[in-house]
């Protein structure tokens, strides 16, 4: 809104000064050169609002994504949900135990990266086309984004005992969810 203001304050001193400028020539050559003025001035300020008023209105739009719930899943929140549950623990291998930590600052930016957009898929699920009219929705995103959150604050911290832990969390808050809302579209 700011800025709109701003620009129209701009607008009217430009206009005012071309006004101004205009009412300032020297028009001695005619006997009626304060009607001439007059005329220019008005008629200058006739076509800045005629210039104004022709000008393409942006129009509010209200944001609708055609994509859904599921997509929003297995698009955005499981792909990052991976790239955490692939990053905490260990795994015995022929060769021994590895450790699946992240090792260096690119590999700890990719946990930080998947954190913070799980918190924002949480966003996305409570956009009008995703929300369910039930609190029990809400509770549900509400731990996800908390939970993401905290991943993000410990792949901060380079915890990777957090990252872990937080990782058994964000499975229980994935699979509370599934648990709640695939029952009833299996019921449906």
């Amino acid at each position: 809104m700011m800025a709109r203001i701003d620009r129209i304050k701009v607008n009217y001193k430009t206009y005012t000064t071309k006004i101004t400028t205009i009412l300032d020539m020297d028009f001695s050559v005619s006997p009626q050169s304060n009607v001439c003025r007059i005329t220019l001035a008005l008629m200058s300020i006739y076509a800045s609002y005629l210039l104004a008023a022709c000008a393409p209105q942006r129009e509010d739009v209200t944001p609708y994504s055609k994509i859904t719930t599921q997509q929003t899943m297995n698009w955005l929140l499981d792909p990052y949900a991976d790239v955490i549950w692939d990053s905490a623990g260990s795994v015995v291998t022929a060769h021994g135990i590895e450790d699946l930590a992240p090792k260096d600052d690119k590999q700890w930016d990719a946990v930080g990266n998947a954190a913070a957009s799980i918190v924002e898929a949480g966003n996305l699920l409570m956009m009008p086309h995703h929300l369910r009219n039930e609190d029990a929705w809400i509770a549900y995103v509400q731990n996800l984004k908390i939970t993401g959150g905290q991943l993000l604050q410990a792949a901060q911290r380079k915890d990777a005992q957090a990252i872990f832990d937080l990782g058994g969390q964000l499975y229980i808050n994935c699979q509370s969810c599934h648990d709640h809302y695939l029952s009833q579209q299996e019921e449906d």
